[in-house]
């Protein structure tokens, strides 16, 4: 918390508010910065010389974001085939002794498992049985339609949408959607609200600027 520091600019945009707690203001409301300026300034000038400070706040911008959604048009998918290979396994005590031949599958497995072990008085036994069951599962090649792939998309925005802003804090600017190369792809630009505000270390040696 004590080791001095510079605020500078996470990403590009104008200053709408500021709320510096430390450190001296480099900027001014409304001024426009880019990524990597320096914000707030943890050298400052006193009676004593210069001195050095943590500075911290918050500094509330309208960065613009972007977003780019790709979704493929021809992909593929697993199913099971409809078999079921049940590969048993007996314990008892510190044993546990397989009833099934263990030759190898080739093929691509989805397994869970069900255990039965013996209970006495609500204790659970050292004696039972564990049944893995596979099932085996095919690969299948399906093509979307641009339709679907735009659904599949604007979900998959959303969710991004949801990870990155707060509510209420960007407006949509302008949104795309094409195909190409096989790939539906949709680019929506933002207007954001955010804090850009990000510590840094202060380098002690370095002289002012």
């Amino acid at each position: 918390m004590s080791q001095p520091s510079d605020v500078v600019a996470l990403r590009d945009g104008r200053i709408l508010r500021m709320e510096i707690y430390s450190g001296q203001k480099q900027v001014m409301e409304g001024e426009a910065v880019k990524a990597g300026t320096k914000l707030v300034s943890g050298r400052i000038q006193t009676e004593l010389g210069e001195q050095l400070y943590r500075s911290y706040g918050e500094i509330w911008a309208e960065p613009r974001r972007q977003i780019t959604v790709t979704v493929p048009l021809d992909y593929t998918y697993t199913e099971p085939t409809g078999e079921v290979i049940c590969r048993p396994t007996f314990t008892f005590l510190n044993w546990q002794i397989p009833l099934y031949s263990k030759t190898p599958l080739h093929e691509k497995i989805r397994q869970y498992q069900a255990s039965h072990f013996l209970i006495v008085d609500r204790t659970v036994l050292p004696i039972g049985m564990t049944n893995t069951y596979l099932m085996p599962v095919k690969t299948i090649s399906a093509t979307r339609t641009e339709k679907q792939a735009q659904t599949l998309a604007e979900e998959q925005l959303a969710v991004k949408e949801t990870a990155l802003f707060l509510p209420d804090s960007y407006e949509e600017l302008s949104r795309k959607g094409w195909v190409e190369d096989g790939t539906y792809i949709l680019q929506v630009n933002y207007l954001c609200c955010e804090n850009i505000a990000m510590e840094v270390p202060l380098d002690e040696n370095l002289p002012t600027e």
